[in-house]
């Protein structure tokens, strides 16, 4: 019998993860992303209402068993450096299509598109819902949407976020809370704490803590100027818990 593990956060942080489980017969993955990243070419989806397809796009390209040489995965993966599409990655059109057809539609899009990449495991987003992360730092600084706090140009970058929230408040993927339920282990991160792990975690924080899986945090190498800068440990593992709803602050 196969392990259910879940991966969360963002598509970056966890692509390493991912293609090193999906390698094992013994282990089922599903992945768990963040739809509120609003910089880049996510910020033309974002404008239209729609989720952000970059971390979903990322999470199956690293659970695909295709070959990286194969002609249709460098097409689903090739980023354009020309006007009109400078930025934009041919698999986001494809993945905001998917978010955009009804439950059963999407159903049966997915499964050709896992079918036609040869994933080997589950992507799911956190929730359907637009909303913008906010934060604040210790100063009072309010940050609006994921990009400030993920490449901060503020004066006050030095200062720590106190506090974190998604608005308007989003619902939770049904299916990311099944997947949650049924599995054996959960695995937070890698990814930045704030604008990557936290959209995740606030969602999901319910299923999270009445799942009976095994909860694993793999923390990141390095601090983060602007989101975690002089963080130890303690410190992210104090917010991760926090954020669950563990801790008082």
């Amino acid at each position: 019998m196969q392990s259910r593990v879940v991966v969360i956060g963002g598509g970056t942080g966890i692509s390493a993860c991912l293609r090193g489980l999906k390698v094992y017969n013994s282990v089922s993955v599903a992945a768990i992303v963040s739809p509120f990243d609003n910089g880049g070419s996510a910020s033309y989806f974002r404008k239209n209402g729609h989720p952000a397809p970059n971390d979903f796009r990322k999470a199956l390209c690293a659970l695909s068993t295709v070959d990286p040489t194969d002609p249709f995965f460098r097409a689903f993966c090739h980023r354009h450096d020309a006007y009109p599409l400078a930025g934009h990655v041919n698999g986001n059109f494809s993945v905001d299509y998917l978010f955009t057809c009804n439950e059963n539609d999407r159903r049966r899009l997915m499964a050709r598109i896992k079918h036609v990449l040869q994933v080997q495991g589950d992507v799911y987003l956190a929730s359907y819902t637009p909303a913008d992360l906010y934060a604040r730092r210790e100063d009072g600084t309010m940050l609006v949407g994921e990009t400030a706090i993920d490449c901060p140009r503020d004066a006050s970058a030095h200062k720590r976020i106190t506090d974190v929230w998604l608005e308007p408040a989003p619902e939770a993927n049904p299916e990311a809370v099944e997947a949650l339920q049924k599995a054996d282990m959960i695995v937070i991160g890698p990814g930045d704490l704030y604008s990557s792990l936290f959209g995740n975690l606030m969602v999901l924080r319910s299923a999270i803590a009445e799942s009976p899986a095994i909860k694993v945090y793999v923390a990141n190498l390095m601090t983060k100027y602007g989101e975690t800068t002089s963080f130890s440990l303690s410190d992210f593992v104090f917010e991760i818990v926090h954020c669950l709803g563990q801790l008082p602050h």
